[in-house]
C-alpha cells in the first residue's frame, strides 16, 4: 500500500528536495538532538559519526522563527488553556525547516503513542515479513500410535492465535490444524499432558506501573510467549429457571480458566442489588454478586486471562480430543525456564532433554508482522504492542523482557534516530504505562529516521488515516484522506504524531502532546485543529512567505 494518497492531489512522495535539508533526513549517527526545533527554530547542522548525510539549514531558513510559531499560540491562546501543558513540533520532512516549535525537547507522557516507537523498530530489526513461530513438539517416544510422555505447545510471542486472523468465525482454528497435524503424525494417545510453555519470554506478565483497574481489562491483558483468544474469556451470567438459584455462568470459549465464585442468585422482579463480576486481580476468581432477574436478559463480561498458556493448552488439549487423539494426563504448564526442555537449547531440533527424545511434530506461523502491526496501532491493541516489545528484547539481546525490549528500542532511537537519551525513557511498548516519557523532538526524529527507510511505505499503511477508520475526526478538512498518525489517550493524557502533507504534497512530521488533560474533547479539538493548519500550509514564492488555506478549524 502506497503512502496516503489524497482524493485532491497525488504528490510525489519520494521525490528529492533541492534542499539540502531533504538529501538524507535523519541517519544513524547523529551526535546530538539540537538540530529540530532549536530555539530560534532553525536546523543547525549536524556532524554524524556513520559519515552519512543529515539534515542542515538553508541559507534562508536561520534564524527565522518557526513558520507556524504564531499561528498554533493563536489555536493554544483561542482554547483558554496555558500553552505549558502542550509541547508540539512539526518538521518538514523535505524541508529540513520547523514549522512550530513549543516546548519540544520537554519530555512528556505520550500514552498510545508509544505504539508508534514500537512498530518502527520492530520494523528496523525485524522487518515487516517477521512471522512468530509456535511449536508443537512431543517429548517421549511413540510406539503403535501411543505417545510415552508430555505434548508441549511452544510459543514465542504470536499474539494472533485467536479469531482475528481465522478464515473462519472459530476461534480455535490454529489449535485446530496443529491437532490435525498431531493425528498425522500418528499419534491416537497422549499418557502425559499436554504443555503450555511461555518461557521464551521472561520476567512479569504485566508491567508493574499498569494500574491495577487496569489488569482485568482487555487492555491490560498478560504480554505471555504463548497467548491465545489475545488472553481474554467472556463471562456470560444467565437467569436460572427457578427463583433463588444462582444463575448459570457460561465462559467463551467454553473452558477457559477463568475461575469464578458465584454468589449471585436469580429473583423475581427487579434486583434489590445490581448483579456484578468483580475481580480484585487476574490470578484471583471472580465475585459474581447482587441478583439477575428470572427472564431476564443475559450479562456479559469480558476479563483477561490470569494463565495465558495454561489457557492456551487446555484449548489445544480440548482440539487434540475433538480430533480424536486420546490425552490422559490432563493439562499443565511450564512456569520456569529451567523447567522447559525447549528453552534451553540452542535450536529447535531433535534432541535429548534428560534422555527423553524430543522433536517438533507441528509448527504454525502467524501472519507477517506488518499485518499485526497493523492491528497494533489502529486498534491500539497494547497485547500486540507488548508481544512486540518482549520479541525485541529477545531477538536483538536475548532477553524477552519488559526490560530489555525498553533497552532496544531506546538504544534503537538513540544510536539510529539520534534521539537525546535524556528526552526517552520507555517502560512498555504500549503506553499504558505512566512511567514513559518522551519529547516531541524524540518522535519526530524517529518519525523522519523511518521516513527513509524501504519499509516507510508499510509502516505509513498501519497508521489510521484522519477522517475515516481509526481515527474518525478532521473530516472535510486539509487533513482528510491525509493524515496519518497514532493516536494516544488515557486519564489526563493526550497525544497525535505521524504524518501530513501540505496543500502543495510537503511532508511534515508533528508530534503534539498534552499532559495535564481536563477535557478530553477538548484536547482532541486543540489537536485537530492544529494539524489542519499543517496540512493547510503553503509556501509563496522564494522568500519564505507563508499562506494558510481556510480551513474553519
Amino acid at each position: 500500500m502506497i503512502p496516503v494518497t489524497s482524493k485532491k492531489r497525488t504528490p510525489e512522495w519520494r521525490r528529492v528536495s533541492g534542499v539540502a535539508a531533504a538529501v538524507a533526513l535523519l541517519s544513524a549517527g547523529i551526535a546530538s538532538s539540537s538540530g529540530f526545533g532549536a530555539a530560534d527554530g532553525s536546523v543547525q547542522p549536524q556532524a554524524a559519526d556513520s559519515g552519512q548525510a543529515v539534515p542542515v539549514a538553508t541559507s534562508d531558513t536561520i534564524g527565522r522563527p518557526p513558520l507556524l510559531q504564531a499561528t498554533a499560540l493563536e489555536v493554544l491562546r483561542r482554547s483558554g488553556w496555558d500553552a505549558d501543558l502542550w509541547a508540539v513540533l512539526a518538521v518538514s520532512l523535505d524541508q529540513g525547516d520547523t514549522l512550530i516549535s513549543l516546548q519540544s525537547e520537554r519530555s512528556m507522557i505520550p500514552a498510545s503513542n508509544v505504539k508508534l516507537l514500537t512498530a518502527i523498530a520492530a520494523l528496523h530489526h525485524l522487518g515487516p515479513d517477521f512471522r512468530f513461530r509456535t511449536f508443537v513438539l512431543r517429548r517421549g517416544t511413540v510406539t503403535d500410535g501411543i505417545l510415552d510422555g508430555d505434548l508441549i505447545l511452544y510459543g514465542t510471542g504470536d499474539p494472533a492465535l485467536s479469531w482475528r486472523f481465522a478464515d473462519s468465525q472459530r476461534r480455535g482454528e490454529v489449535v485446530d490444524s496443529l491437532a490435525a497435524s498431531v493425528a498425522r503424525a500418528g499419534i491416537r494417545r497422549i499418557t502425559g499432558a499436554v504443555l503450555g510453555d511461555g518461557t521464551y519470554f521472561s520476567g512479569p506478565k504485566a508491567h508493574p506501573s499498569w494500574e491495577a483497574s487496569d489488569l482485568n481489562e482487555w487492555y491490560g491483558a498478560p504480554a505471555t510467549a504463548l497467548s491465545f483468544n489475545e488472553n481474554v474469556a467472556s463471562l456470560r451470567v444467565a437467569p436460572a429457571t427457578a427463583n433463588g438459584s444462582p444463575p448459570l455462568v457460561f465462559t467463551i470459549p467454553s473452558d477457559a480458566p477463568v475461575p469464578v465464585l458465584n454468589l449471585a442468585s436469580t429473583v423475581e422482579g427487579r434486583p434489590e442489588n445490581s448483579l456484578s463480576m468483580v475481580r480484585s486481580d487476574p490470578d484471583q476468581p471472580v465475585r459474581i454478586e447482587g441478583g439477575i432477574q428470572r427472564g431476564g436478559r443475559d450479562r456479559w463480561r469480558l476479563f483477561t486471562v490470569g494463565e495465558p498458556d495454561r489457557f492456551a493448552a487446555s484449548m489445544f488439549a480440548k482440539s487434540l480430543e475433538e480430533t480424536g487423539i486420546e490425552v490422559r494426563g490432563g493439562v499443565g504448564r511450564v512456569t520456569r525456564a529451567s523447567d522447559s526442555p525447549v528453552t534451553s537449547a540452542a535450536m529447535f531440533m531433535e534432541a535429548d532433554s534428560g534422555g527423553v527424545r524430543l522433536r517438533v511434530i507441528a509448527e504454525h506461523r502467524s501472519p507477517p508482522l506488518l499485518e499485526l502491526l497493523n492491528v497494533m496501532n489502529r486498534v491500539s491493541h497494547n497485547l500486540y504492542a507488548e508481544l512486540t516489545l518482549k520479541t525485541l528484547g529477545r531477538v536483538v539481546s536475548g532477553e524477552g523482557s519488559f526490560t530489555a525490549g525498553a533497552q532496544v528500542l531506546e538504544q534503537f532511537m538513540v544510536n539510529f534516530a539520534g534521539v537525546d537519551p535524556e528526552q526517552v525513557s520507555i517502560a512498555d511498548g504500549s503506553g499504558l504505562s505512566r512511567d514513559n516519557r518522551v519529547s516531541p523532538l524524540a518522535f519526530v526524529r524517529t518519525l523522519a529516521y523511518a521516513a527513509d527507510a524501504e519499509w516507510w511505505d508499510p509502516l505509513w499503511s498501519t497508521l489510521p488515516e484522519a477522517g475515516v477508520s481509526g481515527l474518525r475526526r478532521m473530516g472535510n478538512s486539509a487533513a482528510a484522506d491525509n493524515l496519518r498518525a497514532k493516536t494516544g489517550t488515557m486519564t489526563g493524557v493526550s497525544a497525535l504524531s505521524g504524518v501530513v502533507m501540505t496543500v502543495e504534497g510537503e511532508r511534515i512530521a508533528f508530534s503534539i502532546v498534552q499532559n495535564g488533560v481536563t477535557s478530553r474533547t477538548h484536547s482532541k479539538r486543540i489537536e485537530d485543529a492544529l494539524s489542519v493548519r499543517i496540512a493547510s500550509f503553503r509556501r509563496v514564492g522564494q522568500g519564505g512567505t507563508v499562506t494558510l488555506i481556510p480551513s474553519g478549524g
